[in-house]
């Protein structure tokens, strides 16, 4: 379908459900039609601000033709464009030899997705933007290669940012190691990566490499993620996790509390950094006068345990369950309204509103 299609299909399903304010990235895939140039543009008068590409994932990946033709529009338009960088050619080589060979079992899905993979594919998107002038998020930066492919491209002076997200610091390769069924609770691409990556993720966060803690939630029901299979395997079970409800406690918890970050980092990843990014710093995303009084208000001391009981997403599992995390949101105001008051929602679904961005 067309991308004009696909945000009018999000803005329909949205309308008179939300309950928190919310904006749209636009996402053009080889089916999205000729008119790219022009979609993007009748979007642009529309309040998207944004642009998501994928370089794998069949049905989703562009070539390198449409991949500049995104580019060079998106710079024209002043717009971000958002990349999922992994090599769709080297994954489909290895998963196939993977298949022949026999060896299907979840652990296979960091070898069939390895970090090779993603650091090529993160240069050479980093070479377009630098080619063409825009500018680009890498999102779900997973690894150390590709964190210092960003750091590289930022030096040459490329407009880069970085995202990371939740599962990249605080699951591993390791968790895909265990039973079937266990191990599929923990299969998303870039799947999970070593602790050397784990260490250096932190340390970008730390000192300010990667720009954005995001989630990538991805809801599935259990028996929908492994689908029929008996033996769950990397080539049946989908990929992707929930995460949006995780996503601030493990950091404050892991991140704020422990002293790796400061107050002032923690902000700029969860808040300040994504409304500058993204266009909407004039209505979201800090405290000051005329900005939106959008505050989530926590008790930094209670301790709880994450897991499908305490947690709210329309999923029935979460690869965290039962870890312990310290610091709940239990208040959140949106435009100075209650929407979640001692930790039970409050307001009418249609209460949020789609938010137009520069």
């Amino acid at each position: 379908m067309t991308t004009i299609g696909a945000i009018d299909r999000a803005l329909e399903r949205a309308a008179g459900r939300a309950v928190i304010d919310y904006g749209l990235h636009a996402v053009v895939t080889m089916g999205t039609g000729a008119d790219v140039e022009a979609q993007l543009e009748a979007l642009a008068g529309r309040g998207i601000a944004s642009v998501k590409l994928f370089m794998t994932y069949q049905g989703f990946a562009v070539d390198d033709d449409l991949f500049f033709k995104v580019l060079d529009t998106a710079r024209r338009l002043g717009w971000i464009v958002m990349v999922h960088a992994e090599n769709d050619a080297a994954i489909r080589r290895t998963r196939q030899r993977l298949i022949d060979l026999g060896r299907t079992d979840i652990r296979y899905h960091v070898v069939a997705h390895s970090e090779t993979m993603e650091r090529e594919a993160t240069h050479r998107a980093l070479a377009f933007a630098e080619m063409t002038g825009a500018r680009m998020t890498i999102v779900h930066v997973s690894s150390w290669q590709s964190a210092e492919e960003v750091a590289r491209a930022k030096a040459r002076g490329v407009d880069a940012i970085a995202e990371t997200c939740p599962q990249y610091l605080f699951l591993g390769a390791a968790d895909l190691d265990r039973p079937a069924v266990d191990a599929a609770r923990f299969v998303f691409s870039p799947p999970p990566r070593s602790p050397r990556s784990h260490e250096h993720l932190w340390r970008e966060l730390i000192e300010g490499g990667i720009d954005l803690w995001s989630s990538d939630h991805s809801p599935y029901y259990f028996a929908d993620k492994i689908g029929r299979s008996e033996t769950p395997g990397f080539t049946t079970t989908l990929s992707g996790i929930p995460g949006i409800e995780t996503r601030l406690p493990l950091l404050f918890s892991e991140g704020l509390l422990t002293g790796r970050l400061t107050l002032e980092r923690y902000l700029d990843l969860t808040s300040r950094n994504a409304a500058s990014i993204y266009g909407f710093a004039n209505r979201k995303g800090r405290i000051a006068i005329g900005v939106d009084a959008d505050l989530a208000l926590w008790d930094p001391t209670m301790r709880w345990t994450l897991g499908h009981e305490a947690l709210h997403s329309r999923v029935d599992f979460t690869p965290y369950e039962g870890r312990s995390v310290t610091g709940k949101p239990t208040t959140v105001l949106v435009r100075g309204v209650p929407v979640v008051a001692d930790g039970e929602l409050q307001a009418e679904p249609g209460f949020g509103r789609f938010v137009a961005r520069n």
